[in-house]
């Protein structure tokens, strides 16, 4: 069939329909260069948005030195008790009540302290840090901390009352290579105070012993007399009963120490772990950071390119 050099169709009195559609594809695709620009545009801005909230949004930088051993008791054939007038009582060692904890139980202490503190990033520390409470300063290389035992929260108006839970010879050192964490005590061995630990119960009438309570120690008021020593590998605590309790001073849940009954020993190790993640690091760029970037770049190109060549 002859082609005919005729338009099929006029348009505005003499625009034939190919160069009509020239026209519509030229602003259809000035419409779609546009939106694809705006779409990219958003990505990366929301991409950017993105990396910005995990720049300026910190998880809990505290961290977690725990210690986790296992529960063994440590006592004597028979014990000795005190009484009120200055005479002792033996109990023999089969007599004795169990413990709150089964021997063989897991059990952990927790030296609870703020990873981001300055003291971490001073040079003069040299990497080390030690834990101190919240009550002492401590000098510039150490950093407050929270001990909580198997008996509850030490110190810090907890169960051992509201006087400060001293510890004394705990270190951190920062590995300067990878920045982790690890405890370290100079001397060998460290203790923490005011502890709350319950009790066994002495009653001095009668010559007898019965077990602790959660809920109690030897002086309501403030447990003074609780405390940890500790090495690498163990905790141990002194377990001592409370003699006459509730009748040394009527009305008030109060006993005088009458001795000591056995050792509570924690046999294990530390471990580090930080409470809710460290501070978050700044994400790699994401794929819609990537691709939005990538069409925006190549869009802005071909404008150029065809700026350029109408030029």
């Amino acid at each position: 069939m002859p082609r005919s050099d005729k338009p099929f169709l006029s348009i505005d009195g003499g625009r034939d329909l190919p160069h009509a559609r020239s026209a519509i594809c030229l602003k259809g695709g000035l419409m779609l260069r546009r939106r694809l620009i705006e779409s990219a545009a958003m990505l990366v801005m929301a991409s950017l948005s993105s990396v910005a909230h995990a720049q300026n949004t910190f998880a809990d930088s505290y961290v977690d030195l725990t210690f986790k051993g296992t529960v063994e008791y440590v006592r004597g054939d028979n014990i000795s008790l005190r009484n009120p007038g200055g005479s002792t009582t033996t109990i023999a060692a089969a007599d004795i009540p169990d413990y709150r904890f089964l021997a063989g139980s897991e059990q952990t202490v927790t030296f609870r302290f703020d990873s981001a503190a300055p003291a971490f990033s001073n040079p003069a520390c040299g990497g080390r840090v030690s834990l101190k409470n919240s009550f002492t300063a401590g000098g510039d290389c150490a950093v407050s901390a929270q001990v909580t035992s198997p008996f509850g929260t030490a110190g810090f108006g907890g169960l051992g009352g509201d006087d400060p839970g001293d510890i004394i010879g705990l270190d951190v050192i920062v590995d300067p290579q990878t920045g982790e964490l690890r405890p370290d005590m100079p001397n060998g061995s460290y203790s923490f105070k005011n502890i709350g630990i319950n009790p066994f119960f002495y009653d001095s009438a009668s010559g007898t012993l019965s077990g602790p309570r959660s809920a109690d120690c030897i002086n309501v008021f403030n447990c003074p007399d609780g405390v940890g020593n500790g090495t690498a590998t163990s905790i141990s605590f002194e377990l001592p009963a409370a003699g006459d309790y509730g009748k040394v001073q009527p009305g008030f849940n109060v006993g005088y120490y009458a001795g000591l009954v056995e050792i509570l020993n924690l046999i294990g190790s530390f471990s580090v772990s930080p409470t809710n993640g460290n501070p978050v690091s700044v994400p790699e760029p994401d794929m819609p950071l990537l691709f939005g970037a990538g069409v925006l770049g190549l869009v802005l190109t071909r404008r150029k390119r065809a700026a350029l060549a109408s030029a």
